[in-house]
């Protein structure tokens, strides 16, 4: 599986013309390899929009941007709602839950690491086995784990957990986030690392047509 994951500066006076294009891309539903896309603002920053897509690979991926991207984005018009974009591709390197339960979310905390030289074996192992099941053990209802490339080079890592309610994920914070940073030897991995919390917009989550 592949992660798109996508950031957009929206001015205030654009959230409600963004908030109406965006449900434009409930289309996608019916086109094949498309798993689940959700989104909502950054509660951090009430100027990002976060979208986060799953597909099944990058060929489904890349048939959706050869025959609909295009045709999708023209009619929302989207384009004229924002000020700036970043997308970022991941390869999924783990997983806890299915994709679908993503639908079920009210929140989506997205951790973003850059590591130290040589940290990457102790990083992903330490991502399946004391992060994701831990996080599932506190509630969260889906996890994915990603890998990207950097412009320098260097891989850069997506946590992506998604919990039920926000005061899941901060009852998460408060008594489980600690022990398991410790039990993870998070500091030793880690260069940098940066977290977004989402509040997601049920009418911009789009689900496969079963």
């Amino acid at each position: 599986m592949i992660l798109k994951w996508m950031r957009c500066t929206v001015e205030a006076a654009d959230r409600a013309a963004f908030h109406e294009a965006q449900q434009a891309w409930r289309t996608l539903a019916g086109l094949p390899g498309f798993r689940i896309q959700v989104g909502g603002w950054n509660s951090q920053n009430p100027a990002e929009a976060c979208i986060l897509g799953v597909w099944a690979d990058q060929a489904a991926y890349e048939s959706f941007m050869q025959h609909h991207h295009d045709r999708i984005a023209d009619t929302s018009g989207q384009a004229t709602t924002y000020r700036a974009i970043t997308v970022t591709f991941l390869d999924v390197l783990g997983q806890t839950g299915e994709p679908a339960a993503l639908a079920g979310a009210a929140c989506l905390h997205i951790a973003h690491s850059v590591l130290y030289p040589g940290r990457e074996t102790h990083f992903r192992e330490a991502q399946r086995t004391v992060w994701l099941p831990g996080m599932q053990g506190a509630g969260m209802v889906a996890g994915l784990f990603g890998m990207a490339q950097s412009a320098e080079g260097a891989p850069v890592y997506l946590t992506v957990s998604a919990w039920p309610t926000a005061a899941h994920f901060h009852d998460y914070l408060a008594d489980h986030f600690t022990p398991l940073r410790q039990q993870a030897h998070l500091e030793t991995d880690t260069a940098s690392r940066t977290a977004t919390l989402i509040c997601l917009e049920p009418l911009w989550t789009v689900t496969p047509n079963t």
